[in-house]
């Protein structure tokens, strides 16, 4: 499967269509969908910081990215701050979930 960036990614999503696209899930992931993307996405960011220098995170993003102009390292930082956010909305979904249980 390729990505919308154009990136080959050997995960294959269980059939969700982008979370703006739909107003149920089809179906919910198995636990091994699941952690198999995780280990999808802990692979990538692997692969960014290993071959991250002082050089590529100083460099600005190119004029056709939404971004233009801004340094590399500011996006990276900012996807962890995203990251981030999406925990804490998992994570109040599942304490919910267990004061209703």
């Amino acid at each position: 499967m390729t990505s919308r960036r154009g990136r080959d990614r050997p995960f294959r999503s269980p059939d969700h269509p982008h979370w703006r696209d739909f107003t149920s899930v089809p179906r919910p992931w198995q636990q091994s969908e699941v952690l198999g993307y995780i280990e999808h996405c802990s692979q990538r960011v692997r692969d960014t910081f290993d071959g991250l220098t002082d050089e590529r995170a100083a460099t600005p993003l190119p004029a056709g990215h939404r971004k233009a102009g801004t340094p590399y390292a500011r996006i990276l930082v900012g996807l962890v701050a995203h990251t981030n956010e999406h925990a804490a909305q998992i994570l109040q979904h599942v304490n919910a979930f267990a004061r209703r249980s």
